[in-house]
């Protein structure tokens, strides 16, 4: 079998795409990667505590849709049933998986209240 030259091997991959050059069959799906994931919305600052939810009272699934512990809220929810109650946000850094920045994030959108 000749050898084509290399440009006409690049024409036909931009004319026909890489099939055209026996390098995918022409039957094969294509897949491509996800369109990106748009920037989330920055987190809200809450002043004065009055929309923050208590952390000790909310349930799992408003739990699980708040921005930056959403994802943690099984193990959110599991240690709060342990403790019996949290007494700080401070003890969310016992969950597994939240660390210093995460804490600061529940902090813009959960609470504490005294019994």
């Amino acid at each position: 079998m000749k050898k084509a030259p290399l440009a006409a091997l690049a024409a036909a991959a931009l004319l026909f795409g890489a099939a055209a050059l026996g390098r995918i069959p022409s039957g094969t799906r294509r897949t491509y990667s996800p369109a990106p994931t748009p920037p989330r919305e920055p987190y809200r600052l809450v002043s004065g505590g009055a929309d923050r939810l208590d952390v000790n009272r909310v349930t799992g699934p408003v739990l699980a849709g708040l921005p930056g512990v959403g994802r943690y809220a099984s193990g959110i929810l599991a240690l709060r049933r342990e403790l019996g109650g949290f007494t700080s946000l401070e003890q969310l850094s016992l969950v597994p998986g939240i660390g210093r920045a995460t804490c600061l994030k529940a902090a813009e959108v959960l609470k504490i209240t005294e019994k």
